[in-house]
């Protein structure tokens, strides 16, 4: 039976939460992880940014993924909801794939991207709007973020690695 992203995910996400995995310990390397969890290499960096972006793990240049320092994590839709005022809500109105104006282009390259659009309400009435164009690539490693929905922070990992 072939694992999944959020079944790793979880598993490391409790044993840093027990304290089985302490901060500063090494995660194994890839291939150790792979046949773990019965996933692909692919799979386990998703789960690795995952963890990353919740600050959970930290990657070090040439010497590997590590358990980060323990502090509060504030991740997903926890991360959402603290952008909000007490009785607003988001709506998460689109997530389509589009080509990108000129503009975008210009930081994200010439071709398609996402556009992901979302509004903060309080009842009816609308306080905010807002757009992110988030390069196409990423859908390739986060296939979630072309759904118009909350996303885990993976995507945002995606960029910094």
């Amino acid at each position: 039976m072939a694992g999944t992203v959020e079944r790793m995910a979880a598993y490391l996400r409790a044993r840093i939460d027990l304290g089985t995995l302490e901060p500063g310990n090494k995660l194994p390397p890839t291939g150790a992880l792979m046949s773990q969890f019965d996933l692909s290499d692919n799979a386990v960096y998703r789960a690795i940014a995952l963890l990353k972006a919740e600050g959970y793990l930290v990657s070090q240049q040439g010497k590997g993924v590590f358990v980060a320092p323990r502090r509060n994590l504030i991740a997903g839709a926890q991360r959402i909801r603290g952008i909000t005022q007490a009785g607003e809500t988001i709506h998460h109105k689109r997530s389509e794939r589009v080509p990108a104006p000129d503009w975008v282009a210009s930081f994200l390259g010439e071709g398609e991207c996402v556009n992901r659009v979302r509004t903060v309400q309080r009842g009816d009435f609308v306080r905010e709007a807002s757009q992110s164009w988030v390069h196409v690539d990423v859908a390739e490693v986060v296939p979630e973020i072309d759904l118009p929905e909350p996303c885990d922070p993976t995507w945002q990992a995606v960029y910094a690695e």
